[in-house]
């Protein structure tokens, strides 16, 4: 088969195949036998039927099989023999196939362009500390106290850390916020509530923690029995529209507070944690905080990494790559927004925001998947065995499942397994390109590289460039 390549444009490519009529010719024979050796002819037994009246019964099935069959094979043709890179077959343009003629069958195909790689060695990176520090251990030791910790009435001012039975209120002005978000009753009214005092911090996101930073915090101070009212400033871009930007008084009663009394670490309380000393128990905490913050180096390391290689490529993206990304981070992008509280209408306002926001983050996600994918064929990375293996094994245990029983789902499953064999290859690729870069204080490449291979985990988790 003859083809012929035409350019539409950086990303799209026409590819016409020339058919020879002796192809058509030996494939319309081929899938006659066939049905002649299975086809039912009333009056004929199965095999015996006539040529001509085969063809009658079975013209509308044997065209469509013959033009299935011919265009397949015409377009493993034509991809078999193009210096490029095909991202998805658009569209398909045929006429009738038959042995009278020698047909064109043009293919219109999404291709990824050719791009230079970049230098991908040598990238800086910003340190982690991932020391584990006593203090580190001790707040842990002190939070598992405080989890068997009884409480006990108390008198006199309210500290940081007791809990606090108390109503209060919020006005905007003189409209009660209650008026104003009658759904999120947690930011206009609550009576007889209990909130830990001082729980609230200043370093995170309002909307991600339980409770009003002016209550919760306000009430360090106060006694049983007291009053008083707290100033609360909602930033600009807090979910919920009618309380962004404003600000609020908080006015607050205090019925009663309970202080927590943590137990010291005896027989009991080292029984109700499962082990035998002090010691044992800050060995197990040290090494949970070590395989926890190496893990985090990893990803902040992934993080850098991305964002370098990102500003690094700048090449044309495939139309329908771009539209099957988008709306992939489009869905992420509202599901994550419904989870913080952001109401369907909020979004709704800011729909052509998301939508423009999506379209550049999924171009970013396209172009530096496919910079991995060509680093990883440039330095022979790629997903042995014993890495798929890893991933069933960790996979399995996530969901509970057998080992076996999973790996026979895949193995049912060749485009999920291909999708998983490129994510190994990706974060593979990424932490070689890890273990090639320059930590500006404390590390060399290497320990940045023995970092990112020790942690089984970050070697196999979700592909950071995300599938099609």
């Amino acid at each position: 088969m003859n083809t012929v390549t035409e350019i539409i444009n950086d990303t799209r490519r026409k590819l016409i195949v020339s058919i020879p009529k002796e192809k058509i010719e030996t494939e319309e024979k081929d899938l006659l036998k066939v049905f002649i050796k299975d086809g039912r002819i009333p009056g004929f037994r199965p095999g015996k039927a006539p040529v001509h009246l085969i063809k009658k019964h079975y013209q509308k099935t044997l065209g469509d099989d013959l033009k299935r069959r011919v265009v397949g094979q015409a377009y493993k043709s034509a991809t078999e023999n193009t210096d490029f890179d095909i991202y998805s077959l658009v569209e398909v343009e045929d006429k009738t196939l038959t042995a009278e003629d020698e047909p064109k069958v043009t293919f219109i195909v999404d291709i990824i362009p050719e791009f230079e790689l970049p230098d991908y060695k040598g990238i800086i990176l910003e340190p982690f500390d991932s020391e584990v520090k006593d203090t580190e251990v001790d707040n842990i030791l002190d939070m598992l106290r405080r989890q068997y910790a009884d409480f006990r009435d108390k008198e006199g001012i309210v500290a940081a850390g007791d809990y606090v039975q108390l109503s209060y209120e919020g006005k905007i002005g003189e409209q009660a916020i209650a008026e104003l978000v009658p759904d999120k009753p947690i930011w206009g009214k609550q009576q007889h509530t209990w909130e830990e005092a001082g729980s609230f911090k200043e370093d995170q996101p309002m909307d991600q923690q339980w409770g009003v930073a002016a209550v919760v915090n306000g009430v360090i101070g106060m006694k049983v029995g007291g009053e008083k009212t707290a100033e609360q400033v909602f930033p600009e871009d807090f979910p919920i529209e009618a309380l962004a930007g404003k600000t609020a008084v908080y006015s607050i009663n205090i019925h009663s507070v309970r202080e927590r009394v943590s137990p010291e670490w005896n027989d009991d309380l080292l029984k109700k944690v499962n082990v035998e000393s002090v010691e044992q128990l800050r060995e197990q905490i040290t090494n949970n905080l070590k395989n926890r913050k190496e893990y985090q180096k990893n990803n902040q390391y992934q993080s850098q990494v991305l964002e370098a290689l990102k500003k690094k490529v700048d090449f044309p993206v495939p139309d329908n790559a771009l539209e099957d990304a988008s709306q992939s981070l489009l869905i992420e992008t509202t599901q994550e927004n419904l989870k913080r509280g952001v109401s369907k209408e909020e979004i709704e306002k800011h729909s052509e925001e998301i939508i423009n926001d999506s379209q550049k983050g999924a171009s970013d996600r396209i172009r530096l998947r496919y910079l991995l994918l060509r680093i990883a064929q440039k330095e022979n990375i790629k997903a042995a065995q014993e890495d798929l293996v890893q991933y069933i094994a960790s996979e399995a245990a996530m969901k509970k499942v057998s080992q076996e029983k999973l790996g026979k789902e895949l193995a049912k499953d060749q485009q999920r397994l291909s999708n998983i064999s490129k994510s190994i290859v990706l974060n593979k690729t990424i932490n070689f390109i890890i273990s090639q870069a320059k930590v500006t204080l404390g590390e060399t490449p290497a320990e940045a590289s023995d970092s990112s291979s020790k942690t089984d985990e970050s070697e196999n988790k979700v592909d950071p460039i995300e599938e099609k």
